[in-house]
């Protein structure tokens, strides 16, 4: 199998997505996309102390984010200690949006839920975004995953959604060639780059510093019978790196935004 067709056949989930930005009203709908259109309401007092969850779940996003990297603004940082756990639904807005009847433990599943979670800057998540829902804040980068994720959670949590949210969301959402997550790179050293290799059908996104710092991206994929290309799963490594990967072809060029799919 050629490079070349995999570029060809493959560019929607390799490429940078291009968001075309398009209203749908949702004045006259009591549903939208499976959700309940309704005012937000608060029908038992909020308490983040019933939303806890752990501080190790910040491990686990800097892993699958290949590390400590904020999807809403593209910025990289050298601490997680620079970062916050982001709620993509706000535990106050889920909770005027249907979990204000739930159960503690029902609470803190979803406070706990990966689907539903990310990193951003402190400014971001406790001042621009805190506890906003799409009609009042919507993040630079991004914004076809996040929109599709907020559909996620609120779909998953049987959450309702109020008219201006509905709208906000199907602006971004009507638009979206795919619901794919960009990470867009660091300053690139000299090894940064995507790689294929068709003969161990594997692509690897290298992003490496100028001091040989690297982190590293791996995505296996196999073919199906029809010659579709069906992506495996993530892989992370911080291994330094002193030269370009033996077998495997760099034919992107540097600072090229790479795309995590979105878990079906």
């Amino acid at each position: 199998m050629s490079l070349e067709f995999i570029l060809r056949n493959r560019l929607n989930f390799l490429a940078p997505i291009i968001v075309l930005m398009a209203a749908v009203p949702a004045q006259a709908q009591t549903t939208w996309r499976g959700l309940e259109v309704a005012p937000e309401n608060r029908c038992s007092t909020y308490s983040s102390g019933d939303y806890s969850y752990r501080s190790s779940l910040e491990d686990d996003l800097v892993a699958m984010l290949g590390g400590v990297y904020s999807p809403y603004t593209g910025e990289w940082f050298d601490s997680k200690a620079r970062t916050d756990i982001e709620h993509i639904v706000a535990r106050s807005e889920a909770h005027d949006s249907g979990l204000c009847s739930a159960s503690v433990e029902a609470r803190r599943e979803f406070a706990s839920d990966p689907l539903n979670l990310t990193l951003a800057d402190p400014g971001t998540n406790r001042d621009r975004k805190s506890d906003k829902d799409a009609a009042d804040w919507l993040p630079d980068l991004n914004r076809c995953w996040f929109a599709n994720r907020v559909l996620k959670v609120k779909l998953k949590y049987r959450l309702s959604v109020d008219r201006d949210e509905a709208e906000a969301l199907e602006a971004v959402l009507a638009g979206c060639m795919n619901f794919a997550l960009v990470v867009h790179p660091p300053d690139a050293g000299p090894l940064s780059g995507i790689y294929v290799s068709a003969s161990v059908r594997e692509a690897l996104l290298i992003v490496q510093d100028y001091h040989g710092a690297t982190i590293s991206l791996s995505l296996p994929y196999e073919l199906d019978p029809s010659g579709e290309l069906v992506p495996g799963v993530w892989g992370y490594s911080t291994e330094r790196m002193e030269e370009a990967p033996a077998g495997y072809e760099r034919f992107f060029p540097d600072a090229t935004a790479v795309l995590l799919p979105d878990p079906e």
